[in-house]
């Protein structure tokens, strides 16, 4: 059954159908009073074959379950089934004519199971209309299982319906994508933009077990959530680093999409910060990691654009990890904040207060007001007892916006004021913290860098006349 939908795929009118198609109706699917035509029943391979997840689609009561089985059973059995999936992503899959995949999509408040597949520059949507006898695309043939209608329409030598494509080539899911019946969901553990937070337990390819992060898309979320939740996941999926927040792959659970993350045992720097006082050599580890996970990302054209205590985590080795990465880019260039994006003034750097836009020496300011938190035990947002609007006035009009604490080691002190100069081009880059903090340490440089750049002594050491002519200035 081909059918219009609102996915901003191409549609095209079944040939054979002679209704005329409403929105997001089907082109053809059972008649109004619930019955179904009279078809011919295309048994699979193994007659013997029936499967156990037909649910009577008329009750009502029965949908959800219904749903989440026909989910599980496609997902454990079916390759080419690729659960939610943006419409960004299926464009990249489906590359060539005839390469299809069964997805799942809402459409008009309701789950269904489509085949798309690939003709020219269109893609065309096929749904898979499930009744208590078995399931089918057309009313011509019925069919026990969802594998045995691709096998059918992969061996046919005509197509579906005039004017549609063979099944050609199925697209297998990307390897990230996790079976649900490897994660076992537990107790919550935390809230987050796009929901709760469980931990959860994983069973790994070679038959072992790890603890898990399971980070939830709420359940009646919208298209543009699933869109934006999916973006955030393919961003961390680019990277592997100790100090950023490792991730396994996403899964469907419930009918949810769920993001896998390495479990960080000690929560939130913030929280952890807030509840347990530590010496400076804890606090200046601290910053050494989260230079060292900015630096991986810098380096790899990252600008994280919210890099704050409340979203770096604690590892099993008590090392900081960056995570939340849902306003993250990759860019070169500087990158203007989206129209109805929130901002995070108290971490704000001037350049953006005045322009709305974001650069990697943003996120050096940023990083400057993190050390602040850190040496402050995160006892208050920065700028404590300032509004917004005095805090946007004093980082715009002033060359010390906050002051550390007095005995702070000096090198750390240095570092913390290079990296609130008010003017950008002072600030020092991630590699040049990293090479400050911890001189002997070699930082997270990819090879493309290795071979085409040597690494110039830090500017915050020598070489540096526009910063020292700065220091001068503000008497830093």
């Amino acid at each position: 059954m081909l059918r219009k939908n609102n996915l901003s795929h191409k549609s095209v009118k079944c040939a054979r159908s002679k209704k005329k198609a409403n929105k997001d109706k089907p082109l053809h699917g059972p008649s109004e009073s619930g019955q179904h035509d009279m078809v011919t029943t295309v048994h699979s391979a193994n007659k013997n074959v029936k499967p156990n997840f037909i649910i009577n689609q008329q009750n009502d009561n029965n949908k959800l379950d219904s749903d989440k089985k026909w989910d599980n059973y496609m997902e454990s059995t079916i390759p080419f089934y690729q659960g939610n999936i943006t419409v960004e992503e299926v464009e990249q899959l489906l590359k060539n004519n005839g390469d299809f995949i069964l997805r799942k999509a809402e459409v008009d408040g309701k789950v269904e199971f489509i085949f798309t597949v690939r003709k020219g520059y269109e893609l065309m949507d096929l749904i898979l209309i499930r009744t208590p006898k078995g399931c089918y695309v057309t009313k011509e043939f019925l069919f026990n299982r969802p594998e045995d209608v691709m096998r059918f329409y992969m061996d046919k030598d005509s197509p579906i319906n005039k004017g549609v494509p063979l099944f050609l080539k199925g697209i297998e899911r990307p390897n990230y994508y996790l079976n649900s019946e490897n994660i076992e969901i537990k107790q919550k553990i935390g809230e987050g933009a796009f929901g709760e937070v469980n931990e959860a337990v994983m069973k790994r390819s070679d038959g072992s077990f790890v603890k898990v992060a399971a980070k939830n898309l709420k359940g009646f979320s919208s298209k543009q959530d699933r869109d934006d939740f999916m973006e955030e996941f393919k961003f961390m999926n680019q990277f592997e680093h100790d100090n950023i927040v490792k991730i396994y792959g996403i899964t469907i659970h419930s009918t949810r999409l769920v993001m896998i993350l390495e479990m960080c045992y000690g929560g939130s720097l913030n929280s952890y910060l807030k509840k347990n006082p530590l010496p400076y050599k804890h606090l200046i580890k601290y910053c050494i990691d989260a230079a060292r996970g900015m630096c991986y990302l810098s380096t790899r054209n990252v600008i994280h654009r919210d890099i704050a205590a409340r979203n770096c985590l604690l590892g099993g080795n008590d090392e900081v990890k960056i995570s939340d990465f849902g306003l993250s880019v990759i860019s070169k260039n500087p990158v203007k904040a989206g129209k109805n994006q929130k901002i995070a003034i108290r971490w704000c750097a001037p350049e953006t207060i005045l322009t709305g836009f974001f650069q990697m020496k943003t996120d050096v300011w940023s990083y400057g007001i993190l050390m602040w938190e850190i040496f402050s035990h995160c006892q208050f947002d920065p700028f404590p007892g300032k509004t917004n609007a005095e805090v946007k006035a004093i980082v715009l009009s002033t060359d010390k916006p906050l002051d550390l604490p007095k005995d702070v080691p000096l090198n750390v002190l240095k570092c913390y004021k290079y990296c609130l100069f008010k003017e950008a081009s002072f600030r020092p880059n991630f590699i040049e913290i990293l090479k400050f903090l911890s001189p002997r340490e070699q930082p997270p440089i990819p090879e493309r860098m290795k071979n085409s750049m040597m690494l110039k002594t830090s500017k915050l050491d020598s070489n540096n006349q526009c910063v020292s002519s700065k220091r001068k200035q503000t008497g830093f």
